[in-house]
């Protein structure tokens, strides 16, 4: 479990470390993110979930396991 979790956080590495630009969503997603329950994304195969993750967690601590 340990290797999978690290070679996943090297997997994201050279995603949070780009400039996206930010959308209205994750400006409005913030408040959702203030509150202290877990979140979770979901939607179809390559829809952009990670990536939208990334996106409105890049500038906080944050944990990321890929189930499949």
């Amino acid at each position: 479990m340990r290797q999978i979790i690290k070679r996943q956080k090297q997997e994201k590495e050279p995603v949070t470390g780009s400039d996206f630009v930010r959308r209205d969503v994750t400006v409005k997603i913030d408040a959702y993110l203030r509150q202290d329950i877990i979140k979770v994304v979901t939607g179809v195969r390559r829809c952009g979930k990670s990536i939208f993750c990334f996106m409105v967690l890049k500038d906080t601590k944050f944990g990321y396991v890929n189930f499949f």
